[in-house]
């Protein structure tokens, strides 16, 4: 006969246990989708803006990309489309910009939804870039 049960406790404990990532674990899962995410980012830089782009090969692009991607998830920007937004001012704008630009970590830390801050951001930099 066969039970639809795990057996006694001890046993159900170990069987739960085995499903339980580790904290550490848990953050080896997400360093490698950061990673993979980035590979992503930079494989659409190299297509979308591929003179701006080619100073890098795939990897460094992705490698340089993280930190940006870091600190724009911690504020709020979390799909695809605010993180490609995103990645395309930091190409423009430079690696680190939200942390080497003073209006650019004023922006993100404002209380707006992430849309809005990332209107913000591009409209700055347009006047910047024009010489404002």
């Amino acid at each position: 006969m066969v039970s639809d049960t795990i057996g006694t406790t001890t046993d159900r404990c170990c069987w739960i246990a085995m499903l339980t990532l580790t904290s550490q674990q848990m953050e080896r899962f997400k360093d490698a989708q950061v990673k993979r995410y980035c590979l992503h980012l930079a494989d659409r830089a190299h297509s979308r803006h591929p003179d701006t782009a080619q100073r890098w090969g795939r990897d460094e692009l992705a490698t340089r990309l993280e930190p940006d991607i870091l600190l724009a998830h911690s504020h709020g920007l979390k799909t695809a489309g605010h993180l490609e937004r995103y990645s395309d001012l930091a190409l423009v704008l430079g690696f680190g910009f939200g942390w080497a630009q003073s209006w650019a970590g004023d922006i993100l830390a404002l209380d707006l939804p992430a849309a809005h801050k990332l209107d913000r951001l591009e409209e700055t930099a347009v006047f910047i870039l024009q010489g404002g």
